[in-house]
């Protein structure tokens, strides 16, 4: 076998092998398309709160440990705060006015409707009410 012949086998292997890898990329896109039409929000609490004066409670988030978006739509009567924190923990230091562990830009303060979103693993949401008033607040959350 001459040059020649070499060279066009190792060029015609080359080509095959491209190819080979190129019908795997088109799978993988094609799977990765079917798994993403797969993943839908679902409605995993709708309720209504009465958060009393000064008032905070503490609602876990069952995550498994996976990284997930929680959206949480919210309505009261009066502002509120809601803050995505990290566990039960970080509930009870906020009580206590000490500092605590929170998703960051994963905060909405005094507000009286809207929407908050935020990639979790883990923890829970805590809703405040600092106002004087009593606070019926309409919850609503997505994963």
């Amino acid at each position: 076998m001459n040059k020649y012949n070499k060279a066009i086998i190792y060029i015609l292997f080359g080509i095959i092998f491209i190819a080979f890898l190129f019908s795997f990329s088109d799978d993988s896109t094609q799977t990765g398309n079917v798994i993403k039409e797969m993943e839908q929000e679902i409605l995993i609490l709708d309720n209504t709160y009465s958060l009393k004066s000064n008032d905070a409670i503490y609602l876990p988030l069952e995550l498994s440990t996976i990284v997930r978006q929680i959206r949480v739509n919210f309505k009261g009567e009066y502002p509120v705060s809601i803050l995505f924190v990290s566990g039960e923990e970080d509930y009870k230091s906020f009580l206590k006015g000490e500092v605590m562990t929170y998703y960051y830009g994963c905060i909405k303060e005094n507000i009286t409707m809207g929407e908050v979103s935020c990639d979790v693993s883990k923890g829970g949401l805590i809703l405040s009410n600092p106002n004087l008033e009593i606070n019926s607040l309409n919850v609503k959350i997505y994963a």
